[in-house]
């Protein structure tokens, strides 16, 4: 069993010891740990444990860290520079490899896909989303280009107005949905399908609110949510579907697939046989054939224009071409 390590830090969580395991998970032969470090963590001492146990460690390159007295000398910022700084120092980095990962993104995905799963075509959904902060914004952004229309709340309608208004400005002019915000908590909740909450720190008892939400209602955590206290049992007692946002399956995703594809490498360019092949992003000269891979070609997809971009012509002697499957699926 192939062991990695997610490592995270603690953001208005507290727990007695340095580190705390979370979860595990398991996929094939991997086996996924996430960890969260406290303000007190030893990173010098928690990397060399780590490297005796993993060869692959993620760490969230998104989160800031708290100060930490017992790393006076590595102030950084955030949680990669300073995990970085301990591979550096145990001179471990030709046995630990070192891997960034945004965590709130993958909480991002994982939202949107589930919401695609459960009702399988989500354009023109109407969505309550409490809280526009870090995972919340985001997930106005996704939601809104996938043709959600959202009713956003936050305590600071100023704050709300101004993720809102970015969207608006950003967003491309063919998205037709355009996201609201609202004065009121209970207004995510009329004529809406479900109602995600980002807020870690709800002032209102949400359960109040349940005659406004219809029999199919669904109401869904993420991050760090919490409901006041009897809300669950309420929300239960009158069928109101609830459920946390379970990034895990996001996250064997996204770590599995990086580690799979840490050898897929064919960025360059080669001559072959007077013929000028490039790859993988590489920016060729004009005339220069666009294939799969440089340095073992199967598809041929285009030709370079000179100008960073391509130019699609006919089929190349000696290497397939996608014009195969042009002619394939036109009709």
């Amino acid at each position: 069993m192939k062991r990695v390590i997610v490592l995270s830090n603690t953001v208005g969580r507290e727990f007695s010891s340095p580190v705390k395991t979370t979860a595990i998970r398991s996929i094939g032969d991997t086996q996924v740990v996430s960890l969260l470090t406290s303000k007190d963590c030893d990173y010098i001492k928690l990397v060399d444990r780590i490297a005796k146990t993993s060869n692959n460690l993620f760490v969230d390159l998104e989160k800031k860290q708290p100060l930490n007295l017992k790393n006076e000398l590595n102030q950084g910022g955030n949680l990669f520079q300073s995990i970085s700084h301990a591979i550096n120092t145990l001179k471990l980095n030709n046995k630990l490899n070192l891997y960034p990962i945004k965590l709130n993104d993958l909480t991002v995905s994982a939202t949107w896909k589930h919401l695609n799963q459960e009702y399988q075509d989500i354009s023109g959904l109407k969505i309550g989303l409490i809280g526009t902060g870090n995972i919340g914004s985001k997930l106005l952004y996704v939601l809104t280009e996938s043709g959600v229309k959202v009713r956003c709340f936050n305590r600071d309608i100023n704050k709300a107005l101004n993720v809102v208004n970015s969207v608006i400005l950003t967003k491309p002019r063919e998205v037709i949905s355009s996201p609201d915000v609202v004065r009121n908590i209970e207004h995510t909740m009329i004529n809406t399908s479900a109602l995600l909450i980002a807020c870690s720190n709800l002032s209102e008892d949400l359960s109040d609110y349940i005659y406004l939400m219809n029999k199919k209602f669904r109401i869904y955590l993420i991050g760090h949510s919490l409901l006041k206290e009897n809300s669950l049992k309420i929300f239960r007692e009158k069928n109101i579907h609830i459920q946390r946002i379970d990034v895990g399956k996001e996250l064997l995703s996204f770590v599995v697939g990086t580690l799979a594809t840490n050898v897929y490498q064919v960025y360059g360019k080669k001559v072959n046989d007077g013929i000028s092949l490039c790859s993988g992003g590489y920016i060729g000269e004009k005339g220069d054939l666009i294939v799969d891979d440089f340095e073992n070609p199967k598809w041929y997809y285009s030709s370079c224009n000179g100008l960073g971009g391509v130019s699609y012509s006919e089929d190349v002697e000696g290497i397939k071409s996608i014009n195969e499957f042009d002619r394939l699926y036109n009709f």
